[in-house]
């Protein structure tokens, strides 16, 4: 699962600010609990960050170089699935319907999400 790190806070009664400052890639508990899917994560995403490394290319090294001096970003690791924003992403969300068991909301790139509590 992906684990984004952040905060919110309303902005106004219709649009709440999202600030992103990290996350993590981690393997989820049912996976873990599951010797076949468990032995698929170690060979999918074992020494991932170093395998990366060593196939990019010149234009995703820029690039990298890029986020890095940008968004001040540390970079995950093998060792260190985390990473972290120094300089903070941040965003919004509309809130188009909202009722005790339906939510709507477009973010400030267009996305429609759609969520139910079950």
């Amino acid at each position: 699962e992906i684990m984004m790190e952040g905060y919110c806070y309303p902005e106004s009664d219709t649009r709440v600010t999202v600030i992103f400052t990290g996350g993590e890639l981690r393997k989820r508990k049912s996976a873990m609990q599951d010797c076949d899917i468990s032995k698929l994560w170690e060979q999918t995403f074992a020494n991932a960050y170093k395998k990366a490394d060593m196939e990019r290319g010149y234009v995703e090294q820029l690039m990298q170089y890029v986020m890095k001096s940008v968004l001040k970003l540390e970079m995950p690791t093998d060792d260190n699935p985390r990473y972290k924003m120094k300089r903070v992403m941040k965003g919004y969300l509309d809130i188009l319907y909202l009722d005790e068991s339906f939510r709507v909301t477009r973010g400030n790139r267009g996305s429609v999400v759609v969520v139910e509590k079950s």
